[in-house]
């Protein structure tokens, strides 16, 4: 039926559907200024869990630096901090079952 997800915020908005799955991230950038009125009302665990990523252009020469900086956030337990307060339990966003 939607071809893009622009078809399918335009359907959120039109209103042709009452709610749209996305992840927890998209969620929250879709209520802050897209769908200023929408509400992000649960969140799920996806089997497997969630992966992040880092996009750069390719031959980027920023790659060396990001992944030195990731590393270190990573080793020092920064990463896992930060994903747990915003990403997961800190969202307010409570979990549906």
């Amino acid at each position: 039926m939607f071809n893009s997800s622009n078809d399918v915020i335009t359907a959120l908005r039109e209103p042709l559907v009452d709610a749209i799955v996305v992840d927890l991230a998209t969620g929250f950038y879709l209520t802050s200024g897209e769908i200023p009125h929408g509400e992000v009302v649960g969140q799920f665990n996806a089997p497997g869990g969630d992966n992040w990523g880092v996009l750069l252009s390719k031959g980027s020469k920023l790659t060396a630096c990001v992944d030195q900086a990731l590393a270190k956030l990573r080793s020092s337990g920064t990463l896992a901090s930060l994903t747990s307060r915003w990403m997961q339990s800190g969202a307010g966003v409570p979990v549906l079952r």
